[in-house]
């Protein structure tokens, strides 16, 4: 895949799907129906996703925050995308730094869309060197073409295209919102 096909079916998500949420999972943080599982992570990451995924097109997984729990919580991390693969976009936050990356998004490790880089130079090797996309963290790209992440906000960057601007909303964000849709999907997900 070509950083145009993947700036294309970003843009074949529909407007309306122009979203990311940031799944960054913090044991303090856990909803009280989540908190009964032995490991919370997944069971979390698949009702962020089952809440949202009617007007959400892109996933950022923070694999930091997976890590938290060790070698369970990489687990979750690989279960939670392959959940939410068929369904949108799966971006894998490190931030990575360096070239041998890619390993970790190929289908026999996480099989994630794309990455989060911290140097241009990375985010140009990536964007040369499909299959995955990737996006620079923080930072602001020089020139050409990829993508920029933040806290709030992700942007698409294509060559002689319209700039395709994301808001992202934080995972701990949407669980202190609570909203209704949310909350009824854990129920649901939690009686299932």
């Amino acid at each position: 895949m070509s950083w145009t096909s993947f700036y294309n079916r970003v843009i074949a998500l529909g407007k309306e799907r122009h979203k990311a949420v940031w799944i960054k999972p913090n044991l303090e943080l856990l909803p009280l129906p989540i908190q009964r599982y032995d490991e919370p992570f997944f069971p979390l990451s698949k009702a962020i996703v089952q809440a949202t995924q009617s007007s959400v097109g892109l996933y950022v997984f923070d694999m930091a925050s997976y890590l938290a729990t060790g070698a369970a919580g990489i687990v979750a991390l690989e279960r939670a995308i392959a959940y939410t693969k068929d369904k949108a976009i799966t971006i894998l936050h490190g931030p990575f730094t360096g070239e041998s990356y890619t390993v970790l998004a190929d289908d026999i490790s996480f099989t994630v869309d794309a990455l989060t880089v911290t140097r241009q130079s990375d985010l140009n090797f990536y964007i040369e060197n499909m299959p995955h996309a990737a996006f620079l963290w923080n930072d602001d790209i020089s020139d050409g073409e990829g993508g920029i992440f933040d806290e709030t906000s992700m942007s698409l960057h294509q060559s002689n295209s319209d700039t395709i601007d994301i808001p992202v909303l934080s995972s701990i964000d949407l669980l202190t919102d609570l909203s209704d849709s949310f909350m009824n999907s854990m129920k649901q997900y939690v009686s299932n």
